[in-house]
């Protein structure tokens, strides 16, 4: 392991807002993507993540304007209103079961979170602030 990985091994028991495509949300629901990459928020194990499906924009893919040759040409999306998609509704409850930080390839802003077992809820709320870095 090299020197500068860092392992949580405090506990903790906060919940975080996040949101991911419908392609990514599907995969943790279904047991196939037992991770997550996110700007770190002092994660710890024992943590929850609530997993908002998001559909992004067809039109700006999510970004909420529309953007020619790496230069934003229009401010606002005109089909979604600069929102860049829309929620679902389909939320996973998912325990975060182990933490990474500073490991080597993953920059030092960022977090490798281990899942466990999500579970689906139905009806679920619009997240208030979920974290944008979280959408591919």
């Amino acid at each position: 392991m090299p020197d500068e990985t860092r392992i949580e091994t405090e506990h903790g028991n906060q919940t975080h807002e996040i949101r991911t495509w419908p392609l990514f949300w599907e995969a943790i629901r279904d047991g196939f993507k037992r991770f997550e990459i996110v700007l770190n928020r002092h994660y710890l194990p024992d943590d929850t993540l609530h997993v908002f499906e998001f559909v992004p924009c067809r039109m700006c893919r999510g970004r909420g304007s529309i953007q020619e040759y790496g230069r934003i040409s229009e401010p606002k999306c005109e089909h979604c209103q600069g929102s860049g998609g829309r929620y679902s509704g389909r939320l996973l409850i998912v325990p975060v079961t182990y933490v990474v930080t500073r490991h080597r390839g993953l920059g030092r802003e960022y977090a490798a979170l281990s899942l466990g077992t999500p579970r689906e809820e139905q009806g679920a709320h619009y997240p208030s602030d979920p974290d944008p870095h979280c959408i591919p």
